[in-house]
């Protein structure tokens, strides 16, 4: 097909306007009216709405900001969004009344929490079914996954409990402090610390992930509900979802301390920060509306009609890109020997976690720190590979571990006796002979 000359001016501006819309960043907000609201973040306004499952309430975007994965807890389905096109690709059957939603950082992974079966829904986003069911507890709320991807923490009542992504099974159990009841969950970029809000005791609680204890309790508005972190990790963002509220509370986290309250619409729940860390968007699902909230000078500069109640529970705007580097390993596997104590561990770069195949019987590694231990109790030659992964990529590391058999103690030396010691038993042996006469010449 041959195109004029001003066909192909029109057709390239087409491509660019194109090019530009789906370039532009969106906000993904749930509503009452089994919709989807796609708000334009450049402009705040609503450009498109998608109809999805019932009663939709839990919303999370992809990295790459592809996929947006929406629990419908009307009829326990998972809506899977196609940002290209806007439309629902998926519709995935997941548990009883799912709530809160998630993506892996890799956005392989999806995980719907199911409040109803104290269960999370673990979804493979290539094939968009349950690739597996985890047991989490009697009532789980809110989800996040750890930026590496190896965890994901569940609020639950009064605790939060950290499932393994490799295992899908639950790890751990963190108990809050004051039996507070846990609602909404975020991390921070590091993944050092998790934040919860807590709506019975108004307050945040800040838990180390590395010794899985809470750490500070903030006070914040009542019914606080809706969390998220900024791109930085510098500030929390908290909804007060209670009428003598009406306000997002402003945490510094360097200090763990309120800095600003921010008056914003009537009984807002979901919050989630865009990704360069400048704007705040809060669903307000008393007014049908979504707020707008300047980070730098704490204001509000612009309300989004949505017609509908809006509660946009989770991540709706596709998260900053975490930029990981890829791990680095090395290091030289030195031999052992059966029945001795035997230690190696490698170096790496990236804060990876650690796994190997390979290994000699007896000996195990640290997932945390990559250290082969143990001792061994079969000889032989093994192949060990060991591999670092972070939310960044993965790194092997190849070695031959030679087990040498168990070392036999050495052969005792058999002492030769002196002459005179020669001569001493051999007058004895004489006299024993003699003796031996003499009693037979008495007979």
């Amino acid at each position: 097909m041959i195109f004029s000359v001003r066909q192909r001016v029109a057709l390239l501006a087409m491509l660019t306007a194109a090019g530009t819309a789906l370039a532009a960043p969106f906000a993904y907000l749930t509503v009452g009216s089994n919709e989807v609201k796609v708000v334009d973040m450049a402009t705040n306004t609503v450009t498109t709405t998608i109809p999805v499952g019932t009663l939709p309430f839990g919303v999370a975007v992809n990295s790459a900001g592809s996929r947006v994965y929406v629990s419908n807890i009307g009829d326990n389905t998972l809506s899977v969004i196609d940002t290209a096109s806007n439309s629902v690709v998926a519709t995935v059957p997941v548990g009883q009344y799912p709530y809160g939603v998630a993506v892996n950082p890799s956005g392989t992974r999806a995980y719907v929490v199911n409040a109803n079966d104290g269960t999370v829904s673990v979804i493979d986003t290539a094939t968009n079914t349950v690739a597996a069911t985890v047991a989490i507890g009697t009532s789980p709320l809110g989800i996040v996954v750890s930026p590496d991807g190896t965890r994901v923490y569940v609020t639950d009542n009064y605790a939060v409990t950290v499932v393994d992504t490799g295992t899908n099974s639950a790890i751990a159990t963190i108990p809050l402090t004051g039996y507070p009841y846990s609602y909404g969950v975020a991390i921070n970029p590091a993944g050092t610390r998790l934040y919860v809000t807590a709506p019975q005791a108004d307050q945040v609680q800040v838990i180390d992930t590395g010794t899985n204890l809470v750490i500070a309790t903030i006070p914040v508005g009542p019914h606080p509900n809706g969390i998220a972190v900024n791109p930085a990790g510098t500030r929390i963002y908290v909804t007060n979802n209670s009428s003598q509220a009406n306000s997002v509370s402003v945490i510094d986290a360097a200090t763990n301390a309120v800095v600003a309250t921010v008056g914003v619409g009537s009984m807002p729940l979901g919050i989630a920060v865009n990704a360069t860390g400048t704007a705040v968007y809060v669903a307000n699902d008393g007014d049908f509306n979504a707020t707008v909230i300047n980070t730098a000078s704490n204001t509000v500069t612009a309300t989004i009609a949505l017609g509908s109640v809006p509660i946009a529970f989770g991540q709706f705007i596709a998260p900053a890109a975490g930029g990981t580097a890829a791990p680095t390993i090395a290091g030289s596997a030195p031999g052992g020997t059966v029945g001795t104590a035997y230690g190696f561990a490698p170096t790496a770069t990236g804060s990876p976690t650690f796994s190997a195949t390979g290994l000699p019987p007896g000996l195990s590694i640290d997932g945390g720190t990559g250290a082969v231990t143990g001792t061994p109790t079969t000889a032989g030659s093994f192949n060990l590979v060991v591999t670092a992964t972070n939310a960044g990529g993965s790194a092997t590391l190849n070695a031959t571990i030679v087990i040498a058999p168990a070392a036999t103690g050495p052969v005792a030396a058999t002492s030769v006796p002196t002459l005179s010691e020669w001569g001493v038993m051999l007058l004895s042996l004489l006299l024993a002979l003699g003796g031996v006469r003499f009693v037979r010449r008495a007979r």
